[in-house]
């Protein structure tokens, strides 16, 4: 019976799908953006980059794979409401600005200062979008499609950024408008979160609030269960992944911005980071996740409005300060640009009906976008000066936001103001993460193959975990069995970090790190993460990244690993040509084909069984690193991740 077995193995590894991977050199445009991106990464976060210049190659080549045509019902259904929005525009331009009362729209508000009932209107309406019929689409889905295509390079990575988003703001609103006058679109300050232990346990992502954050499809709130079409009669869920514990948009963004006076400093490409309105924003989308992480359809999850109100909010901030400084001039502060897509005299990507410079009108500021202070404005002496009892209270002088329930996502928080307690709250290592499996617009698994990558955490020196030695029976509060740095021999061999921020996301020193595949030669992105012990000096592990299944011909990503913390690892792919088990650097591009040797699974257990040597004397499998690839080497140095993109 034992060569049975034998032989029925045998076969189910034959089974295992052939392939080859081969490094491929990085494309141009990627490379050239992470080189005009340079910076100190000590100072600066890496990530923040890597966000940007991935979407900008992506951006500007999507006609080079698949993309999503806008549908002739939703161009003409944008048509009209561009010449109403216009009129709009043109009416009360030709009138005299008067109280508050005349606004054309009412006073645009933080989303949690609404009453329940405008809450409820609010959300009312955006259902009543999603719900009205197109053709083969929806009102909701079909101003969405707007913000693609040609809109990927136009409105975005450029001086068009605010006034694009602002006229499509404005837009959605008076989409809103048709089902009920009486709403207006509020906004949400997500600086507020970043005064929590982990932002994400807001109670604004609750059932009460705009829906769960974390786990993955969006199932409660006001938007639960929505779904997307991503081809006709294809869909797939609306999703978040935001358990992350990053910030949404710094607080330090907002004051750095709002001191500026011309949009120069504040915008693609010279703003620096701590102050570029477009690099603040990109936080969100990031840290959300899910739909809100892929740009082309992103305003599918109603958070996308939410969020990008309260960005055009910072730039009228922004532009009332430069009022004051510059005068009525502040309007035609449009910035010279050698990008063709953000030339002011140019129609708006998508939205032809509006230049880009008429993004900057002041008839905005005065009749159209007018937004009342948020709450993480002032300085609070009760809860009741915070405007929303049922989510925020005032903490020492600060409108801060109450903590949903730990115990689930869509829980409800007991209705109780403390301050914050070790069971209100969850750490980021607690959640999953949720991805689409959409390629070239059809979401399915099987469409998918995994591979096998290798983490390699090198700790930075100085650090300690609260594992102290002891010495003739007493504490040495003054060293760490894994700290040793100044002793140890290790560092002999392993270049310490000189990056000493905090890696580790809990007390335990564990923490994860994210591995993202984002097609080349196809429309998909994947994103899982490997788990590192940041106690160790030096620390190994093995994740799995999903790419497009070679079986129907050769598939070239782009595979990035990075933490949470702003660090970007450094990838390296193994060198064939050496006798031993030797990696040197790479772009982290690479092409994986049918050919042999067989090196990924059509699914994860396929690809974990791949990896290890089998033999039948009753001695477990043993790890094959040879056949891993790629590896990434996580070491906190000062050297930019990118400086050599253009030569290997």
């Amino acid at each position: 019976m034992k060569w049975i077995l034998e032989i029925l193995v045998l076969l189910a590894l034959i089974t295992i799908s052939n392939c080859n991977i081969e490094e491929q050199p990085m494309p141009s445009i990627l490379c050239d953006c992470f080189s005009r991106n340079k910076c100190d990464i000590i100072k600066e976060k890496a990530d923040v980059i890597h966000f940007k210049c991935i979407n900008y190659y992506l951006a500007h080549t999507y006609q080079d794979r698949w993309y999503k045509n806008i549908s002739g019902d939703a161009l003409n259904y944008i048509l009209s409401l561009q010449r109403e929005a216009n009129q709009a525009i043109e009416s009360v331009g030709r009138k005299k600005r008067q109280a508050n009362g005349n606004l054309f729209h009412g006073i645009r508000k933080e989303l949690r200062t609404l009453s329940r009932e405008e809450r409820t209107r609010f959300y009312a309406a955006v259902n009543s979008l999603k719900n009205n019929r197109i053709g083969n689409t929806n009102s909701y889905e079909a101003l969405a499609s707007i913000h693609n295509t040609n809109a990927l390079n136009a409105a975005h990575f450029g001086v068009a950024f605010p006034g694009w988003h602002r006229y499509f703001l404005f837009l959605f609103e008076q989409a809103l408008r048709r089902f009920d006058r009486t709403v207006t679109l509020p906004y949400i300050d997500t600086t507020m979160e970043n005064s929590l232990p982990n932002p994400w346990m807001s109670n604004l992502w609750s059932a009460e609030g705009i829906g769960n954050i974390d786990g993955g499809q969006v199932r409660v709130g006001p938007f639960a269960n929505w779904r997307y079409q991503t081809q006709d009669r294809r869909y797939v869920p609306l999703t978040r992944n935001g358990g992350s514990g990053r910030d949404y948009f710094p607080a330090d963004c907002y004051r750095n911005i709002i001191r500026e006076s011309r949009n120069s400093r504040i915008l693609e490409p010279l703003a620096g980071t701590n102050r570029n309105l477009e690099a603040c924003h990109n936080y969100a989308h990031a840290t959300i996740g899910g739909t809100m992480n892929d740009i082309d359809v992103s305003p599918n999850d109603p958070v996308f409005y939410l969020h990008h109100c309260y960005v055009d909010k910072v730039w009228q901030d922004f532009r009332d300060n430069a009022k004051s400084v510059i005068g009525n001039d502040f309007e035609f502060d449009y910035p010279v640009t050698a990008d063709i897509f953000h030339q002011p005299n140019r129609a708006m990507g998508n939205l032809n009906e509006f230049s880009n410079s008429m993004g900057y009108l002041k008839i905005f500021d005065e009749r159209i976008t007018n937004y009342a202070p948020s709450p993480g404005e002032i300085t609070c002496t009760r809860n009741s000066d915070c405007q929303s009892p049922e989510f925020l209270r005032c903490s020492s002088g600060r409108c801060i936001p109450i903590l949903r329930s730990s115990s689930s996502p869509f829980g409800r928080r007991k209705k109780r103001d403390v301050e914050y307690e070790n069971d209100e709250y969850k750490s980021v290592m607690d959640s999953s993460y949720q991805n689409n499996f959409v390629i070239d617009g059809e979401a399915d698994v099987s469409q998918w193959a995994f591979i096998p990558v290798t983490l390699m955490y090198i700790r930075p020196m100085g650090q300690h975990f609260g594992c102290n030695p002891v010495r003739n029976g007493s504490i040495d509060d003054n060293n760490d069995i894994y700290s040793n740095d100044k002793t140890s021999k290790l560092w002999d061999y392993f270049k310490p970090g000189v990056d000493k921020r905090r890696v580790s996301d809990s007390q335990s020193g564990a923490t994860k790190f994210f591995v993202q595949s984002d097609g080349i030669s196809y429309k998909g992105r994947y994103i899982d993460y490997g788990i590192i012990d940041t106690r160790q000096m030096v620390y190994e592990t093995v994740a799995y990244v999903g790419v497009k299944n070679p079986r129907s011909g050769s598939a070239t990503s782009y595979v990035s690993v990075y933490d949470l913390h702003g660090h970007v690892c450094q990838p390296r792919c193994i060198d064939r040509s050496s006798k031993t088990l030797f990696y040197k650097k790479c772009s982290g591009v690479i092409k994986v084909t049918k050919e042999e040797p067989q090196m990924y699974g059509d699914d994860i257990a396929e690809a974990v069984r791949y990896r290890y040597t089998y033999n039948f004397d009753g001695n477990k499998p043993t790890s094959n690193y040879r056949d891993i690839f790629l590896q990434f080497v996580c070491e906190y140095g000062a050297e930019y991740p990118w400086k050599d993109c253009s030569s290997v």
